[in-house]
């Protein structure tokens, strides 16, 4: 089994897949790993074994799962700073809210509960600052 990620693994099927429709040469070693999957699908093998594409726990398998933990990673941040900002003094650029009231507010404009929003505050508290950077991913 290879040690590389899930993703990774789907990603090098992607290009065996373009390189087959386009008819394009690939490495003797994605025409033999393609090849001999094949093979074993024909066989009576089980698909996502021969392919390679078994999740590992707490790998996401489809894009859409992925996507929703990269999101929710994301989120997690915005949350922490918004409640930093929120509960702080006005004279400091803060709403002056408690924890309680921000939840609230958070809860009334993101797809999760009070309990979750709570959840993620109260777990995470190395995300409490008010300086938390946007990337691009």
């Amino acid at each position: 089994m290879s040690t590389d990620s899930l993703v990774d693994r789907q990603e090098r099927l992607r290009i065996i897949a373009w390189c087959i429709e386009h008819e394009l040469t690939m490495s003797e070693e994605d025409h033999q790993f393609i090849v001999k999957a094949l093979y074993d699908i024909a066989d009576g093998e089980n698909p996502i074994t021969s392919l390679n594409v078994k999740a590992k726990q707490g790998e996401r398998r489809t894009k859409r799962q992925q996507n929703i933990a990269h999101d929710y990673f994301k989120i997690q941040h915005h949350i922490g700073g918004f409640i930093s900002t929120a509960i702080s003094p006005a004279k400091d650029g803060g709403l002056d809210l408690s924890v309680d009231d921000a939840i609230e507010l958070l809860s009334r404009e993101l797809p999760y509960t009070k309990e979750t929003i709570r959840s993620i505050w109260n777990k995470n508290k190395e995300l409490r600052s008010r300086d938390f950077k946007l990337s691009k991913d």
